[in-house]
């Protein structure tokens, strides 16, 4: 387990149900001190991403929809949405 900070999250649909993915850098790695959000990260990096995601899980003949990126100030509402529930 390592440190690391959000930059973003990739909101999509995986098998009828709304799931996001956290973007996330190692804090401690100087190779990413500059980048804090998704404009940091090279947008064909991005699609790479998007791309694993859409199709991750076609072997197992499920379907998933990417709907996009959303930016850092969207994650922490939804990290702290997810340990509420989990209390």
């Amino acid at each position: 387990v390592i440190a690391a900070r959000p930059i973003g999250m990739l909101e999509m649909i995986d098998g009828g149900d709304r799931d996001e993915k956290i973007l996330c850098v190692p804090d401690s790695d100087p190779r990413y001190a500059q980048v804090k959000s998704l404009q940091d990260i090279a947008p064909h990096r991005l699609e790479e991403i998007a791309e694993f995601f859409r199709t991750y899980k076609n072997l197992e003949k499920k379907v998933t929809e990417i709907l996009g990126w959303k930016d850092v100030d969207s994650v922490m509402p939804l990290v702290k949405k997810c340990v509420e529930a989990g209390k």
